[in-house]
C-alpha cells in the first residue's frame, strides 16, 4: 500500500512538472513571437530612417536564429523598401532586390523572386530608365520560361503593360494584359481574371475607345466570381453608357455598380467613382450640383469627359466646344490637323450649332434694324401728315401766301435737288472709300494668312526636325551600346578561345605522351624485364589516356558540327535499361575502389522508345564520367524513370563527391567552363550535352537542392509512337 502510494505521488508530481516545463516553453515562444513581431512593427514604421537598416537586420537575426523564413523575408523588404523610396539610389536597390530574390531561390518560394523583381522595375519606371526596366522584365521573364514557372511568366506580362501604360503606350500595354491572360489559359492557371479585364477596360477608356471597353467588360463579368471586381466592372460599364449617350444602360448599370459596391469595395480608380457620381446628377437633370461637384478636387484625369457631357446636356456649345479641344490636346498633343477620335464628330456637330447660332443673331439683329427703320419713317409719315395739315390751315388763312408758298415750295425744291444730288455724290465717293478699305483689309489679310502660314510650316518641320534628330541620336546612341556590348562578347570569345586552344594543347599532349612514352616501354620489354602485372597495368593506362585522347576528339568534332548546324539526330528503337547498363560498363573501370556504381530503374526491361542512341549514351556516359572524376569514397547512381515528370523519360546521376558551389551551378553548362582547372577536360562536355538534350527536345540541368555532392538530370520525351 505504501509503495503505491509513492508511485501516486511520484506520478502527480512528474505530471507537475511537465505541465510546467510545456507552460514554460510555451510562454518563451510566445515571448519571442511578440518580439520578432515588435521588431518589425518598429522597423516598418521607420522606414525612411536610416534606423530602420537596423531593426531590420536585428529582425532577420532572429527570425533566422528561430527558422522563421516568412520573417526574414518581411525584414529583407523592409530594406528594399527602404532603399525604394530614396532617388538616384538604383545600385542599394539592386543588391535589396537581389538579396531577397537569393534567398528565396534557396528556399524554393518562387513568387517572392518576381515580387522582388517587380520593385527594381517599378522603381526604374518611376525615374524615368525605361529600356533598363523593359531589359530587366525581359531577363526575369526569360528567368521564369527557363524555369518553368508560370506565374512569373504571367505576373512579367502584367509589369510590362503597366510600364507601357505609364508612358501612355496604350496598345503595347493592352497587348502585354491579352498575352498575360492567354498565359492564364495557356498554364492552366486558376485564377480570377477580373482584375486583368479592368486593366484593359481602364485603357481603351484612356483613349476614348468607350465601345471597346464596353466589350471587354462584358467578358471580364463572365470570367470574374470577386464582388469588388464586379462592381468595378460595372461602375466602368456605367461610364462608358453615359459616354455613348445610352442613358438606359446608364441607369441599369449604375444601379448594380452601387448594389455591389454596397458590400464590399469596388476595384476601381477613386476618381473614376466620383465622375460616375457627377454623371449621376446629371441624369437626374442636377446641374448645379454637378457643376459644383467637378469644380472639386479629386476629379481626376477623365474630369474632361464629364465637363463635356454636362454642357452637352445644358447645350452650352461654346464651352463644349472649348472643353472637347481640351481633352484633344490632353490626350493627342497641340495638333493643327484634324481630331483622330470620335470626338472629331462631336466637334464638327459643335462647331456647325455655334455656326447656325450665328446666323440666327446675325437675322436677329437685320430684324431689329429693319424694325427701326419702319419706325423711323413712320414718324416721318407723321410728321409729314402734320405739316401737311398746317399747310391746309394756312391756304385758309390767306390766299395770297399761297403763292408766296409756292415760291418757297419751288425753291426749296431746288435746294432739295441739289442736295440730294451732292448726297449721291458723296455716296458714291464713300462707297468708293469703302471698296479701297476692303480691298486693303483683303490684302492684309491674305498677307497675314500668309505669314502664319509659313510660320506654322516653319514650327512643324522644325518640330519633325526635331524628332527626326532625336530619334537618330536615339538609334544612335542603341547602337553604340549594340557595338560595345558585340565588342566586349568578342573579346571575351577571342579570350575564351585562346584559353580553349593553350588547354586543348595541355588536355592533348598529357595523354599522348603517356601513350607514346609506355608504348615505347612496351615496345622494349625485353631490355625492361616487365612482369605480366607490369604488362597489364601499362596497357590499361594506354587504353584509358586513348580514350581521353578520343573523348577529347568527339567533343572538339561534336563542337564543330553543332556550329556548323551539321550536327544531326537519328532516332531508332532503344531499349532504356539495356542503354543505361552499357553506360556503367563504359565508365565502371575508371572509377575508385571505394565508390559504388548503382542502376536505380522503375521501368521494365523491355520497355523501349524511340530516340537517338547513340546522343542519349553520350549524355549519360558523360554526366557519369564527371562523376567518377569528382567522386573518391561512397557510390554514383545511375537512376532511370517515367514518373518524376510525366511525359518525360528522366535519367538522373546522383554521386557524394565534391559537388558544385551555388554560384558555379548556372556557370557549368557555359562553353569552355571548368570549375577546377587542375583536373583533365576540356569544359565542352556539359555545353555539348545540353545542346544535345535541345536537339532531342528534352531538357538538362542540375539539382541545386541536393547538397551530398552533385545530382545532374537528363529528360527526353517519352515517345513510342513509332515502334
Amino acid at each position: 500500500m505504501r509503495n503505491f502510494l509513492f508511485t501516486i505521488i511520484a506520478v502527480i508530481l512528474a505530471f507537475v512538472c511537465s505541465t510546467h516545463a510545456i507552460k514554460a516553453q510555451t510562454t518563451a515562444a510566445n515571448n519571442e513571437d511578440s518580439k520578432l513581431k515588435s521588431l518589425y512593427i518598429l522597423a516598418n514604421k521607420n522606414i525612411g530612417n536610416e534606423k530602420s537598416l537596423v531593426l531590420a537586420d536585428s529582425l532577420i537575426k532572429a527570425a533566422k536564429k528561430k527558422g522563421d523564413t516568412e520573417t526574414v523575408l518581411l525584414g529583407l523588404y523592409i530594406k528594399l523598401k527602404h532603399e525604394y523610396q530614396k532617388d538616384n539610389n538604383i545600385q542599394k536597390v539592386d543588391r535589396a532586390v537581389n538579396s531577397i530574390i537569393d534567398f528565396a531561390k534557396k528556399h524554393n518560394l518562387t513568387k517572392h523572386i518576381y515580387s522582388a523583381a517587380s520593385y527594381k522595375m517599378t522603381y526604374l519606371t518611376n525615374h524615368g530608365k525605361y529600356n533598363e526596366a523593359i531589359k530587366y522584365q525581359y531577363d526575369i521573364m526569360d528567368y521564369a520560361k527557363r524555369h518553368k514557372h508560370n506565374n512569373g511568366i504571367v505576373l512579367g506580362h502584367i509589369s510590362m503593360g503597366n510600364l507601357f501604360r505609364k508612358r501612355l503606350k496604350i496598345p503595347q500595354a493592352i497587348e502585354e494584359y491579352e498575352q498575360a491572360i492567354e498565359s492564364y489559359r495557356k498554364y492552366g492557371i486558376d485564377e480570377d481574371l477580373g482584375r486583368n479585364y479592368i486593366r484593359i477596360i481602364e485603357c481603351y477608356i484612356i483613349i476614348g475607345m468607350f465601345e471597346k471597353a464596353l466589350d471587354y467588360s462584358s467578358k471580364g463579368l463572365e470570367l470574374t466570381k470577386r464582388k469588388e471586381d464586379i462592381s468595378g466592372i460595372y461602375g466602368y460599364m456605367a461610364f462608358c453608357s453615359f459616354m455613348l449617350n445610352n442613358k438606359a444602360d446608364f441607369k441599369k448599370e449604375y444601379k448594380a455598380y452601387k448594389s455591389y459596391s454596397s458590400s464590399s469595395t469596388p476595384n476601381i480608380i477613386p476618381f473614376v467613382a466620383n465622375c460616375i457620381e457627377t454623371m449621376k446628377l446629371i441624369d437626374d437633370g442636377k446641374f448645379n450640383e454637378a457643376e459644383k461637384k467637378l469644380k472639386a478636387p479629386g476629379m481626376g484625369a477623365f474630369k474632361q469627359y464629364v465637363e463635356i457631357s454636362l454642357y452637352n446636356s445644358q447645350e452650352r456649345y461654346e464651352d463644349l466646344l472649348q472643353a472637347v479641344r481640351r481633352l484633344h490636346i490632353n490626350r493627342f498633343g497641340d495638333s493643327k490637323g484634324s481630331f483622330t477620335t470620335d470626338w472629331a464628330r462631336m466637334s464638327e456637330a459643335i462647331n456647325n450649332n455655334l455656326t447656325e447660332i450665328d446666323k440666327q443673331r446675325a437675322i436677329n439683329r437685320s430684324s431689329q434694324l429693319e424694325l427701326t427703320k419702319t419706325r423711323l419713317e413712320l414718324r416721318n409719315t407723321q410728321l409729314e401728315l402734320f405739316r401737311f395739315k398746317d399747310a391746309e390751315k394756312l391756304a385758309w388763312m390767306a390766299s395770297d401766301a399761297k403763292k408766296l408758298t409756292y415760291n418757297n415750295e419751288k425753291l426749296l425744291s431746288e435746294q432739295l435737288a441739289k442736295t440730294l444730288e451732292n448726297q449721291n455724290l458723296q455716296h458714291k465717293i464713300n462707297e468708293q472709300k469703302i471698296k479701297s478699305k476692303r480691298i486693303t483689309l483683303a490684302i492684309t489679310l491674305a498677307f497675314t494668312s500668309f505669314l502664319l502660314l509659313l510660320m506654322y510650316l516653319y514650327l512643324r518641320y522644325n518640330k519633325r526636325a526635331a524628332s527626326i534628330l532625336k530619334e537618330k541620336n536615339m538609334n544612335l546612341k542603341k547602337t553604340l551600346e549594340e557595338l560595345s556590348i558585340a565588342n566586349d562578347k568578342a573579346q571575351e570569345s577571342d579570350k575564351k578561345k585562346t584559353e580553349f586552344i593553350q588547354n586543348m594543347s595541355h588536355e592533348v599532349r598529357t595523354p599522348l605522351n603517356a601513350i607514346v612514352g609506355f608504348s615505347q616501354m612496351l615496345a622494349t620489354e625485353s631490355d625492361t624485364n616487365l612482369s605480366e602485372e607490369d604488362r597489364k597495368q601499362i596497357s590499361h593506362i594506354i587504353n584509358t589516356n586513348s580514350e581521353i585522347l578520343n573523348t577529347i576528339i568527339t567533343n572538339i568534332l561534336d563542337l564543330t558540327s553543332i556550329e556548323s548546324g551539321r550536327y544531326t539526330i537519328k532516332e531508332n528503337a532503344v531499349n532504356i535499361n539495356d542503354l543505361c547498363k552499357s553506360a556503367i560498363e563504359s565508365v565502371k573501370h575508371r572509377k575508385a575502389e571505394d565508390v559504388e556504381m548503382i542502376f536505380r530503374t522503375d521501368m521494365p526491361d523491355n520497355y523501349a522508345i524511340t530516340t537517338d542512341k547513340t546522343r542519349v549514351l553520350q549524355v549519360i556516359t558523360n554526366l557519369l564520367t564527371n562523376a567518377v572524376k569528382n567522386t573518391e569514397h561512397g557510390s554514383i547512381t545511375l537512376g532511370c524513370s517515367l514518373n518524376e515528370q510525366p511525359g518525360m523519360v528522366m535519367f538522373s546521376v546522383t554521386d557524394t563527391g565534391i559537388g558544385i558551389k551555388k554560384e558555379q551551378q548556372e556557370k557549368i553548362f557555359e562553353r569552355f567552363y571548368k570549375i577546377d582547372h587542375f583536373k583533365p577536360g576540356t569544359g565542352l562536355g556539359l555545353n555539348i550535352c545540353k545542346a544535345i538534350a535541345e536537339k532531342l527536345n528534352g531538357s538538362i540541368g542540375i539539382d541545386s537542392s541536393y547538397t551530398n555532392g552533385a545530382r545532374f538530370y537528363f529528360s527526353i520525351p517519352n515517345d513510342t509512337s513509332f515502334l
